[in-house]
Protein backbone atom coordinates (compact mmCIF):
# COMPACT_ATOMS: atom_id res chain seq x y z
CA UNK A 1 0.00 0.00 0.00
CA UNK A 2 1.50 3.17 -1.18
CA UNK A 3 0.63 6.69 1.32
CA UNK A 4 -0.75 9.62 -0.58
CA UNK A 5 -0.65 13.07 0.08
CA UNK A 6 -3.93 12.84 1.86
CA UNK A 7 -2.98 9.62 4.09
CA UNK A 8 -1.56 10.22 7.84
CA UNK A 9 1.05 8.57 9.36
CA UNK A 10 1.79 8.95 13.28
CA UNK A 11 4.73 7.62 15.03
CA UNK A 12 2.78 7.09 19.03
CA UNK A 13 4.99 6.89 22.19
CA UNK A 14 5.26 4.05 22.49
CA UNK A 15 6.78 3.08 19.52
CA UNK A 16 4.23 2.02 17.57
CA UNK A 17 2.47 3.57 14.47
CA UNK A 18 -0.51 4.26 12.41
CA UNK A 19 -1.62 5.10 9.20
CA UNK A 20 -4.86 6.01 8.25
CA UNK A 21 -5.74 6.11 4.87
CA UNK A 22 -8.95 7.58 2.60
CA UNK A 23 -10.57 5.91 0.35
CA UNK A 24 -11.01 8.82 -1.91
CA UNK A 25 -10.57 12.59 -1.65
CA UNK A 26 -14.22 13.48 -0.70
CA UNK A 27 -13.79 10.50 2.36
CA UNK A 28 -10.51 12.54 3.62
CA UNK A 29 -12.62 15.88 2.97
CA UNK A 30 -15.36 14.59 5.55
CA UNK A 31 -12.71 12.74 8.25
CA UNK A 32 -9.72 14.50 8.03
CA UNK A 33 -10.21 16.64 10.59
CA UNK A 34 -12.12 14.53 12.90
CA UNK A 35 -9.20 12.04 12.57
CA UNK A 36 -7.02 14.34 13.07
CA UNK A 37 -8.01 15.54 16.02
CA UNK A 38 -8.42 12.24 17.65
CA UNK A 39 -5.07 11.34 16.55
CA UNK A 40 -3.37 14.41 18.22
CA UNK A 41 -5.58 14.28 21.46
CA UNK A 42 -5.94 10.43 22.07
CA UNK A 43 -3.96 8.49 24.59
CA UNK A 44 -2.21 5.33 24.16
CA UNK A 45 -1.40 2.69 21.97
CA UNK A 46 -1.93 1.32 18.54
CA UNK A 47 -4.94 -0.79 19.51
CA UNK A 48 -6.68 2.61 21.55
CA UNK A 49 -5.86 5.06 18.39
CA UNK A 50 -7.48 2.13 16.24
CA UNK A 51 -10.55 1.79 18.22
CA UNK A 52 -10.91 5.72 18.23
CA UNK A 53 -10.68 5.90 14.80
CA UNK A 54 -13.19 3.34 14.27
CA UNK A 55 -15.46 5.12 16.43
CA UNK A 56 -14.85 8.88 14.57
CA UNK A 57 -15.53 7.34 11.11
CA UNK A 58 -18.69 5.24 12.61
CA UNK A 59 -19.74 8.81 14.02
CA UNK A 60 -19.59 10.43 10.45
CA UNK A 61 -21.41 6.89 8.72
CA UNK A 62 -17.98 5.98 7.17
CA UNK A 63 -16.47 2.51 8.01
CA UNK A 64 -13.13 2.24 9.01
CA UNK A 65 -11.67 -1.38 8.23
CA UNK A 66 -8.38 -2.68 9.35
CA UNK A 67 -6.26 -3.33 6.59
CA UNK A 68 -2.82 -4.26 8.52
CA UNK A 69 -2.07 -5.43 12.42
CA UNK A 70 1.19 -5.50 11.70
CA UNK A 71 3.16 -2.56 12.96
CA UNK A 72 2.15 -0.35 11.68
CA UNK A 73 -1.53 -0.48 12.14
CA UNK A 74 -3.05 0.32 8.69
CA UNK A 75 -6.78 1.63 8.76
CA UNK A 76 -8.76 2.45 5.72
CA UNK A 77 -11.70 4.84 6.12
CA UNK A 78 -14.12 4.29 3.40
CA UNK A 79 -17.79 5.10 2.46
CA UNK A 80 -20.37 2.86 4.67
CA UNK A 81 -21.15 -0.49 2.74
CA UNK A 82 -25.08 -0.66 1.91
CA UNK A 83 -26.78 -2.32 4.29
CA UNK A 84 -27.57 -6.38 3.51
CA UNK A 85 -31.38 -6.82 2.27
CA UNK A 86 -33.35 -8.26 4.40
CA UNK A 87 -34.71 -11.92 3.20
CA UNK A 88 -37.81 -11.89 5.34
CA UNK A 89 -40.76 -11.27 2.97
Amino acid sequence: MALTKSDIDVHLEDGGGVVVMFSDASVADDAGDPVIDVLIHGDGGEGDMERAVAQVAEGLGLHCETRSRSRPTVLLIAPAPPPIPSRDR
